[in-house]
């Protein structure tokens, strides 16, 4: 039923379609808030880290984190605000 209401979409809509739905599913068994990461950093005086590095160094620390879908800049994770802050401003 989803493939054939897809055909009238072209293929990059498709594409981007299928991302959007991915990114979703992953997000729902995450925690109800997220972050603005811009934001944090404009407030910690801090150079912005790339959002991928980040869940990605958020999750070596065993914290669930991922993007969300309405925010590119925005994620959702169990680390705490203070866990974020120190990650944010430790040095690189």
């Amino acid at each position: 039923a989803i493939s054939k209401s897809m055909e009238k979409y072209s293929f990059s809509d498709q594409e981007k379609i299928v991302k959007t739905v991915k990114l979703i599913s992953e997000e729902a068994s995450g925690p109800p808030l997220y972050y603005n990461i811009p934001k944090m950093c404009k407030s910690l005086n801090v150079q912005m880290p790339k959002i991928n590095a980040l869940i990605e160094e958020l999750r070596s620390y065993g914290f669930y984190a991922c993007r969300t879908h309405f925010d590119p800049q925005g994620i959702r994770t169990t680390a705490s605000t203070l866990d974020i802050i120190k990650i944010l401003t430790s040095q690189r």
